[in-house]
């Protein structure tokens, strides 16, 4: 039967039609898991946005929403910028920002850079432009 109909079904036009949903679920929750890493540890905020830690919560929030609108062309960083973007949401965050750089602001009251204590090794080296990790 040469020229015999052909029944196709949709995902014989499309066999990547089933994984969207499915890639669709895993982005979703590494946002979440982003999002949650961000407000046990606010620091992480800045090896996402530079300078970060020197922000208000307005200040951050202002700047994350700037970069998103200007659409990463880097894919890493349109997830940590959703995930920063998810965790200001969160009044959990913004309470975890607020106490953390209270803490550090009155910690960078030392007299010289050379004293000053690190907050954390990860927020030192983020703070120096490491973003090795943008995410998690």
């Amino acid at each position: 039967m040469p020229n015999a109909p052909v029944n196709c079904t949709d995902a014989d036009r499309n066999p990547g039609a089933d994984l969207e949903p499915l890639a669709a679920n895993a982005l979703a929750a590494i946002v979440d898991a982003g999002a949650k890493a961000l407000i046990t540890e606010p620091w992480r905020a800045s090896r996402i946005i530079r300078g970060a830690q020197h922000l208000s919560i307005e200040e951050l929030a202002a700047q994350a929403t700037r970069r998103r609108r200007a659409a990463p062309s880097d894919l890493n960083q349109a997830i940590a910028l959703a995930q920063l973007s998810r965790a200001l949401q969160s009044t959990l965050f913004r309470d975890a920002w607020t106490k953390w750089r209270g803490g550090a602001e009155g910690k960078r009251t030392c007299t010289s850079d050379a004293t000053r204590p690190a907050l954390n090794t990860c927020e030192t080296d983020a703070a120096l432009g490491d973003s090795t990790s943008l995410i998690a």
